[in-house]
């Protein structure tokens, strides 16, 4: 995929339980093509903020999972190590949520736990984002 320079629309959009009524509900639409011009032509407000910072488009699972393992390196500290067994094995990019946990030979690779998380010992999870339960 080219790259282009320039604004896009991205991120969290707010809008009262009301304007749902305008998503059309027997095709796909596109928020900013289809709904921002029937707010505009409403007169509701609309507004938006500039962001410079660090984006990642988390439009499919893997690259939710990339994402969260972008963040990997800032995440294993002692808190979150403190629930994971001291035989198991952290390989690649883990990203650990706090009060996640793994036990005894359980091996982690390239993979995200969540808060809660539970992996049992001598589990394998590779390539996986793990929720708690």
């Amino acid at each position: 995929m080219k790259k282009r320079p320039g604004l896009i629309s991205a991120g969290v959009y707010c809008i009262s339980g009301q304007l749902l009524d305008l998503i059309p509900r027997n095709r796909p639409s596109d928020y900013c093509l289809d709904l921002v011009p029937l707010l505009l032509a409403a007169g509701q407000d609309v507004r938006a903020v500039r962001f410079d910072g660090k984006w990642d488009d988390l439009g499919a699972i893997d690259r939710y999972l990339n994402a969260l393992l972008s963040l990997a390196h800032e995440t294993h500290t002692a808190a979150n190590l403190a629930n994971i067994h001291r035989t198991a094995t952290l390989s690649g990019r883990v990203h650990l949520s706090p009060d996640s946990s793994a036990g005894a030979h359980a091996i982690l690779h390239d993979s995200a736990l969540m808060p809660g998380a539970r992996i049992r010992p001598h589990s394998i999870v590779s390539n996986e984002i793990r929720n708690g339960t």
